[in-house]
Formats: C-alpha cells, sequence, structure tokens
C-alpha cells in the first residue's frame, strides 16, 4: 500500500500539473473563427499585432482583461480551442493558411 501511494504521489507530481501552453506558436499564427465561442466580432485575429487582444501564458486578454482560457492546441490540425471566461462557452479556431486549403 505505501509504495501504491508513492507511485501515485509521484505520478501526480510529474503529471498533473499545469500543461504548458506554447504561446509563441500561438502568436506566430493568423486564426480564424471556425466554431463556438468568438473573440468578439472578428472572424481572423492575429495575437502579435492585434490592438485589442494580447496572450499570456494560458489566457487570452481583451484590454488587459482576461477574456478567454487557451484549453488545447494541436500542432497537426493547426487548431487552437478557446474556452470564454465569462460563460465557459468553447471556440474553435484554426491557422488561416489550413482553413483555406
Amino acid at each position: 500500500m505505501k509504495i501504491l501511494l508513492q507511485f501515485f504521489m509521484c505520478s501526480c507530481l510529474f503529471g498533473c500539473g499545469p500543461k504548458r501552453i506554447d504561446t509563441e506558436f500561438i502568436k506566430k499564427k493568423m486564426w480564424i473563427y471556425d466554431k463556438g465561442f468568438r473573440l468578439g466580432n472578428i472572424d481572423a485575429i492575429n495575437l502579435t499585432t492585434s490592438e485589442f487582444f494580447t496572450c499570456s501564458i494560458d489566457t487570452i486578454f481583451r484590454l488587459n482583461i482576461p477574456f478567454a482560457k487557451i484549453i488545447n492546441i494541436d500542432k497537426k490540425k493547426s487548431q487552437l480551442k478557446l474556452k470564454s471566461i465569462q460563460n465557459d462557452s468553447i471556440g474553435v479556431y484554426y491557422d488561416i493558411n489550413v482553413f483555406n486549403k
């Protein structure tokens, strides 16, 4: 039982922590809206050049106020999933180069 408890504690220590979001990957892309939650009334966004939106760690800010959480990045599909902070709705965005193929 003691060994099982130690194994559980070690796996939580190394595997249960917050996952790292590759914000540099997100900032390099032009993201186009696909479905669900939207970042305002825009269809496409670049988080490097946007006047209103910024990205830090796992959060997207609108005018320096937390607006959405990044919940998943699928680099193979170039897909970005966001979760609204206000109402927990999910939105899907794609890299514009992949979306237009």
